[in-house]
């Protein structure tokens, strides 16, 4: 939970949302990753260039999942 950030989210501030988000994601020191699982966080791992972890959001993932399982037309 990142204080502040679901507030901002529902007021419709979706840049302040992301970047309480990815405040919260500079700050993490002792992780091996942080994943951010809501689509809308998403855009938060652009914000904060400097993690010292890997950073995964699901919609890269979900999207690249759902792609490999579509039958490809022969």
């Amino acid at each position: 939970m990142v204080d502040g950030a679901w507030a901002r989210f529902q007021a419709g501030d979706a840049r302040g949302y992301a970047e309480t988000v990815a405040e919260a994601i500079s700050e993490v020191r002792d992780a091996d990753a942080v994943v951010l699982a809501q689509a809308s966080m998403a855009s938060a791992s652009e914000l904060a260039p400097d993690v010292s972890v890997p950073v995964f959001a699901s919609p890269r993932v979900g999207l690249a999942a759902a792609a490999a399982s579509v039958p490809r037309p022969r």
